[in-house]
């Protein structure tokens, strides 16, 4: 192998190592930057929806939704569908999935129950066809 071909290889390694560790950080970031905005959220700056609601705007005009919802921490209150590890679904038009913060105990809640929690919209999957959340934290 000719020192030039060495050279491109040791390239294109270190381009993929920055780039993998350029993408690590940027994710830590993010998943910080969210957990702030949820825990440290001005009462004033909280958007504060009932889960039917929040889902039917979604199935109305899923862009204006997306659009209204971006970037800012919504307050959800509705009907415990499912309690997963880390993980609360609420009944609605879409089904409301919420990843909570790993601090979170959902162990008291039940199916029917009524419960509320803040989180980080991302938007509605398109391939589950429900409302996703992350960085959720519960409220009652």
């Amino acid at each position: 192998m000719s020192n030039g071909t060495k050279t491109i290889i040791a390239i294109l390694v270190i381009v993929v190592v920055v780039s993998a560790g350029m993408f690590t950080w940027m994710k830590l970031l993010q998943h910080s930057t969210s957990n702030n905005m949820v825990n440290h959220a001005a009462e004033s700056k909280v958007i504060k929806v009932s889960a039917e609601k929040y889902a039917e705007q979604y199935k109305k005009d899923k862009k204006a939704a997306d659009e209204k919802y971006q970037d800012t921490v919504v307050q959800i209150t509705g009907n415990v569908k499912e309690v997963k590890d880390h993980q609360l679904i609420l009944n609605g038009t879409y089904p409301i999935d919420a990843k909570m913060q790993k601090n979170v105990s959902l162990d008291h809640l039940k199916k029917g129950q009524v419960a509320t929690f803040r989180g980080f919209p991302i938007g509605l999957d398109p391939n589950k066809k429900e409302l996703v959340f992350t960085n959720a934290k519960l409220i009652k």
